[in-house]
């Protein structure tokens, strides 16, 4: 059986147009906007900013012709050139996975643990060896498992993650013990209450209560 269909790992560009249907909203990238060269890099799809901080370190990326070694030299992106070992950076075939997480894995690139991360799923043995680089829209932590978005669609992500957005979002929670009334109560109380103090910080104008069901 193959990784994409043990795991739940598959592309579609259709079932994500929902998206942008369901918010009525069109967003158009401000290509005129100056970014640094790494996010720049990481914006057409090449690689991650991390990565990219290192190949334009190692002086491996050039800047309209001459090599640049800072990651936050501003960049252009309709009108400046961008190499890197000497051959142009073009923008990517936008990508979307809906990667089903195992548990146990982490949502990382790396681990200094030498944990598994989702991208052993990508990796050259896997069935999507061939994809460009996508990076995790959001994490989930090793214990969790379930939907998981990668893209290398930086502002599409961005949206998708956007507080603004919201996004309906469903989870299901195991807990070790038989959830009677007085579990579920207390439960509830002390979610609600750190809710509370969480949005009472400031940082956050409002918050849009998720439904709770119990099964």
């Amino acid at each position: 059986m193959s990784d994409c269909r043990r795991y739940g790992l598959g592309i579609t560009c259709a079932s994500l147009l929902s998206f942008h249907v369901k918010h009525g909203r069109v967003f158009s990238e401000k290509l005129s906007r100056r970014v640094g060269l790494s996010r720049a890099l990481s914006k057409l799809g090449y690689c991650s900013r991390s990565d990219a901080s290192d190949l334009i370190q190692a002086g491996r990326v050039r800047l309209n012709g001459g090599i640049c070694r800072n990651p936050e030299a501003p960049v252009r992106l309709e009108k400046d050139r961008i190499e890197v070992d000497g051959r142009p950076v073009a923008t990517a075939v936008k990508v979307y996975v809906m990667f089903n997480k195992p548990r146990g894995t982490v949502t990382t690139a790396s681990d200094e643990k030498g944990r598994q991360t989702v991208y052993a799923f990508l990796g050259p043995e896997s069935a999507l060896r061939d994809l460009p680089w996508v990076a995790p829209v959001g994490r989930l932590d090793k214990a969790s498992e379930g939907l998981l978005l990668l893209t290398n669609d930086s502002e599409w992500a961005a949206r998708v993650l956007a507080p603004e957005t919201h996004l309906d979002k469903t989870y299901h929670v195991q807990i070790g013990t038989i959830a009677d009334v007085t579990c579920w109560s207390r439960l509830h109380a002390e979610s609600r209450r750190k809710l509370e103090t969480f949005f009472a910080s400031g940082r956050f104008a409002s918050c849009v209560p998720a439904n709770e069901t119990v099964g």
